[in-house]
């Protein structure tokens, strides 16, 4: 008696789990009436058959070679593959390991007309798939030109209506509002990491939030408001797919104002930028030994290249000095830029007072009052946000505890018990949260003479250069240094960021003011940059 194995699939459209019954019922029968012992099976589920990267195909084409099997048979030809390029490399393999293709329903030989037939079916297979795709495609097309759902993962943020179209889900879009806002005020994505996991809050797949999730979130347009279709370009010959790679403009659909907005588009633009910043720095020198605050940030005031970090041994006691150089003498010689380089502790420790001397400036003590207790209360507001998800999710955990407690005492299931166990744990970790916050719960009143107190050891730790993120600070606040060979000067951004806030409301007043407004230029003889080192 011959062995075969029996190859079944269905794909996502217009099939379902029936369909693999169906196939494994004929495969079953055609064995039975052909003295034919069936030994395994390998079923692909909602899988297509343009390609060959199935998992059970593939292990099919690989058990083909142990002996185990001499037939492979499927309920028809377009179950095995659509695409006539991978039948015939699936087939070769088969062939080699000594093992035949047989279709239920169609029963071909290997004679010469058998082979036309079987080749002019795969390519009528093919051709179906291809017009399958086609049609698919026009419809996803005029659901896009609707600004509709196409399918995929809906955003973070949204959900869809009866009726296709994105709606701007509350609770989410407070998450992606913070994650906008906190790029702005300078937060690293380890920070804003931290404080969503802390928190219990998941990305849109029910995973913990990391880089990639916080930049695609970051790098999304629909946020602002954009509807964008046909963007990615189509797979290759292997079924993979290039996410990095867009299409050309006139290929995709882009619609302004095509789906609701969750942030501004100023502020969306604002977030680029800081995010372009960031790519083109985060190649700097960042050992904790070798430290350049100011990467990215210092140019050359007579090529007008950009000044980098360097270290060289310098003196009879070959002394290891850090400064910033420019790029342009470094590669191409002092004929190319004369400018030369600065210390690196010097120029550091000038920009850092010129930022205490404004940060920290006791004129501004009324301001800035006025914002902490502004925050406190944004703190208090988002703290009851938090707190009231979590009851949220407190409720519907503890309804679906009592569901599986029902269904327990109806049948004493064993495997439910242990899934009672499980949310039972998840229950005491929200509770858990929900106790910690209703403990930070608690406003406390400030004086002025507080503040004083905090503003004179939050100058002193920034001239030490110990005050916590530090590089944030620089980011925000200090826009260029240009290096000339007479003097140094430093634009400060001297309002960037002390009026972000949750609402986006401070970018709208920041855009409809002057740019040149909001920085101030302080300039200094080169001498006394150094000498302010030496005192």
């Amino acid at each position: 008696m011959r062995k075969a194995a029996v190859y079944a699939r269905y794909s996502s459209n217009n099939q379902r789990e029936e369909s693999i019954d169906a196939q494994l019922r004929a495969s079953h029968k055609y064995a039975d009436d052909n003295d034919i012992e069936i030994v395994c099976e390998y079923i692909d589920r909602a899988k297509t058959g343009t390609n060959s990267d199935r998992e059970e195909f593939q292990r099919m084409l690989r058990d083909s070679a142990y002996g185990e099997f001499e037939l492979v048979i499927v309920h028809k030809l377009d179950r095995f593959a659509r695409n006539r390029i991978d039948s015939a490399l699936s087939r070769k393999t088969l062939n080699e390991n000594g093992v035949t293709l047989v279709s239920v329903t169609e029963n071909l030989n290997n004679t010469p007309e058998s082979i036309i037939t079987e080749g002019l079916m795969e390519a009528l297979n093919e051709y179906y798939s291809a017009n399958l795709s086609r049609e698919v495609m026009k419809g996803m097309r005029e659901n896009a030109l609707d600004c509709r759902y196409t399918g995929g993962y809906v955003p973070l943020g949204y959900r869809i209506d009866s009726e296709g179209h994105y709606q701007i889900n509350d609770e989410e879009a407070a998450v992606i509002r913070r994650i906008f806002t906190g790029i702005l005020q300078g937060m690293s994505y380890r920070e804003l990491q931290e404080e969503f996991n802390g928190k219990g809050i998941r990305t849109r797949t029910g995973q913990p939030f990391g880089k990639n999730s916080l930049y695609s979130i970051l790098s999304n347009e629909k946020y602002a408001g954009v509807y964008i279709y046909n963007r990615e370009v189509s797979k290759d010959c292997r079924g993979k797919r290039n996410s990095h790679r867009n299409k050309p403009d006139n290929q995709m659909i882009r619609i302004e104002g095509g789906v609701p907005a969750i942030v501004s588009r100023e502020e969306f633009d604002a977030v680029q930028e800081v995010l372009k910043k960031r790519k083109r720095t985060r190649h700097g020198r960042s050992d904790s030994e070798n430290v350049y605050l100011l990467t990215g940030k210092v140019f050359c005031g007579v090529c007008g290249g950009r000044y980098c970090g360097n270290s060289q041994y310098s003196g009879r006691k070959k002394v290891l000095y850090y400064c910033y150089r420019c790029n342009v003498r470094s590669r191409k010689g002092g004929a190319a830029c004369s400018n030369r380089e600065i210390s690196r502790n010097c120029l550091e420790k000038y920009v850092l007072k010129l930022l205490a001397d404004i940060l920290f400036d006791k004129d501004r003590l009324p301001a800035v009052i006025k914002e902490y207790n502004k925050a406190v209360m944004n703190a208090d507001g988002s703290l009851e946000e938090d707190k009231k998800r979590l009851r949220k999710s407190i409720k519907t955990k503890q309804s679906e505890i009592s569901n599986i407690i029902n269904v327990i005492a109806k049948t004493g299931s064993e495997s439910l018990a242990a899934a009672l166990d499980s949310k039972e744990k998840e229950l005491d970790e929200l509770r858990s949260q929900l106790s910690e916050l209703e403990r930070k719960t608690s406003k406390v009143d400030i004086d002025e003479e507080q503040i004083s107190r905090a503003f004179d050891y939050g100058r002193e730790l920034l001239l030490s250069g110990k005050i916590p993120r530090l590089r944030q600070l620089i980011e925000l606040y200090v826009e260029r240094v240009d290096i000339y060979p007479d003097s140094v000067s430093v634009t400060l951004n001297i309002l960037r960021g002390l009026q972000a806030n949750e609402n986006g409301g401070a970018l709208d007043r920041l855009n409809r003011t002057n740019p040149e407004a909001l920085r101030i230029t302080r300039q200094a003889d080169r001498d006394e940059v150094i000498s302010g080192d030496k005192k």
